[in-house]
């Protein structure tokens, strides 16, 4: 469970996404049928993007890639020319 609180990041956007649905529905921009159904998939976008990106990108891989992409800053090279294989 908490996995789904690992990004502060996508419950910031959800928070700024329900502010946003709430002022359309209040000035009668958006019906209260469409307004549930944005809500639904705020919380659920929110929710589940953590564990998705997780399972498509692994923490292994981001790893990785941080420390190919420092080695080629410290060294003035292009990521290519390191010699390492991109998966």
């Amino acid at each position: 469970m908490a996995a789904l609180f690992d990004n502060p990041l996508m419950l910031f956007i959800a928070q700024v996404e329900l502010i946003v649905l709430n002022i359309g529905l209040d000035i009668g921009v958006i019906s209260p049928l469409l307004f549930t159904t944005l809500v639904i998939m705020a919380l659920v976008t929110a929710f589940a993007a953590t564990p998705l990106l997780g399972w498509i990108y692994p923490y292994r891989q981001f790893e990785y890639d941080a420390a190919l992409s420092r080695e080629s800053a410290k060294s003035s090279q292009p990521i290519s020319s390191l010699g390492l294989s991109l998966r």
